[in-house]
């Protein structure tokens, strides 16, 4: 190894090192359920089988948090006030953005965030706080996500959840099997077209069920109130830190030096 591939080695193993110090404390994992807990006031990552891969305490001045949306490799949160709030991934700082008028339920389709009311309405906002449409629903809605163009409300009322098209009227339902009063929130999966169902009120467990309300799988969510819930797909994808890219950055000019000196 010459001196010049000595020092560019030495450098890349310092920015390495930097590079892992300085991490984001939760990272933005494709195929896991990333799960809001109101009474720890903490995001919650968990695999599909129940694990916890990692956890992130929220700080802020935001009410009983209600709901959590993950829109490509950003997090959003809301508070039962209806505020809207965006997380630094690196400290847990929640950014206050709008009040979107919500109590219970945030999701998101094609980029925008969805919001439910228990009173039964359903607004959709850009992340900039513009009012998208608002849709009338059945009351008691306590977790909501969008289904392809449409989008699914979990019901706290009668432990339903109904599927509406993108204007907003209903075209399915199915019982979850649950007692009235038991869900707290809700996420669709896309990838497998199943719906994700977390309880609290003493259950305290994250359900899968397929699209006719056959339950899949449970696990307990080691948490006591598992508020909110979102899928995370293979559609999100954390942005590297700075350290990251100046490393990759450094790895691309070692390779073009060598290049350079091959074709001398």
């Amino acid at each position: 190894m010459n001196a010049i591939k000595r020092s560019l080695f030495a450098l890349a193993i310092s920015i390495g090192a930097i590079a892992g110090a300085q991490a984001a404390p939760l990272t933005i994992t494709a195929g896991t359920l990333l799960g809001v807990d109101a009474n720890s006031r903490q995001l919650i990552e968990y695999t599909f089988g129940g694990s916890i891969n990692e956890s992130l305490g929220l700080s802020g001045t935001f009410s009983t948090l209600v709901g959590v949306e993950v829109l490509g490799s950003s997090v959003y949160v809301m508070g039962v006030g209806g505020d809207i709030g965006l997380v630094d991934l690196n400290t847990g700082a929640v950014t206050f953005l709008f009040n979107g008028g919500g109590n219970e339920g945030l999701g998101g389709r094609g980029g925008n965030l969805l919001i439910s009311n228990f009173s039964g309405t359903v607004n959709e906002y850009t992340v900039g706080g513009s009012l998208v449409g608002s849709f009338v629903v059945a009351a008691g809605g306590t977790g909501i996500d969008g289904v392809g163009t449409g989008f699914m409300v979990a019901n706290y009322s009668d432990a339903n959840v109904r599927t509406y098209d993108a204007a907003g009227a209903m075209i399915g339902s199915f019982s979850t099997g649950l007692s009235a009063n038991e869900i707290s929130g809700s996420a669709f999966d896309s990838g497998a077209g199943t719906y994700w169902i977390s309880t609290g009120f003493g259950r305290d467990d994250i359900r899968n069920y397929t699209s006719t309300g056959v339950l899949l799988s449970s696990f307990g969510a080691q948490a006591s109130w598992i508020n909110g819930l979102d899928v995370i797909s293979s559609g999100e994808r954390p942005v590297p830190e700075p350290a990251s890219l100046a490393l990759f950055g450094l790895a691309c000019a070692a390779l073009a030096t060598s290049r350079r000196r091959k074709a001398k």
